[in-house]
């Protein structure tokens, strides 16, 4: 079961559900190894996956100078970025049971990928199997779920660990915050819609 804004659903439900948050706090911030498949090994059977996605036009989009179409990125920046941007997707895949919030610049790469709506249908299915739902709005409705947000912040950090072994680059993932961090960083313009 799932606490939606409008009550408890069923996760039968069909519909729009992206405002639905767990109803346990530790549920979404542990990777599931009960299946004795170690967390690095799983990273790397998706991660196969993962590599074979064609991101090209995404990259190509975001590279154009016009601002009405595309951020005016460097190659070199983008390149780094979509190295991270595989990882963010391969670990999305790999550990459904995560709530894996994304940096500032993996979200606008993510936004870019899921504009693709038959190719990010197509890379999800490939990769993953289903569908990767997208939840712009974790960390910005409530008290409780900025807690949330920090505490799954932090456990992807430790999940990036455990999967490739090293830090993740400050420049491209949260790697350290706290709630007051995440309220002074909140856009008021973002937040007064909610």
């Amino acid at each position: 079961f799932f606490q939606a804004e409008d009550g408890i659903r069923d996760y039968k439900v069909t519909g729009v559900q992206t405002c639905a948050l767990p109803i346990s706090l530790p549920v979404g911030l542990v990777p599931d190894s009960s299946d004795g498949e170690s967390i690095r090994d799983r990273f790397a059977r998706f991660a196969a996956r993962t590599d074979r996605i064609d991101l090209s036009r995404i990259c190509r989009k975001i590279m154009h100078p016009n601002p009405m179409i595309g951020q005016g990125w460097d190659q070199r920046f983008l390149d780094r970025l979509q190295v991270e941007y595989r990882i963010f997707f391969t670990m999305h895949a790999a550990f459904p049971e995560m709530w894996l919030p994304a940096s500032r610049p993996l979200d606008l790469f993510w936004h870019e990928h899921l504009l693709d709506t038959r190719a990010y249908f197509a890379d999800c299915e490939q990769v993953a199997g289903r569908y990767l739902h997208h939840l712009p709005y974790f960390g910005m409705r409530n008290e409780a779920d900025i807690s949330l947000c920090v505490a799954a912040f932090q456990a992807e950090r430790q999940l990036y660990l455990q999967c490739v072994g090293h830090e993740p680059p400050r420049d491209l993932w949260v790697v350290e915050c706290s709630e007051d961090w995440f309220r002074s960083h909140r856009s008021e313009e973002h937040t007064s819609e909610l």
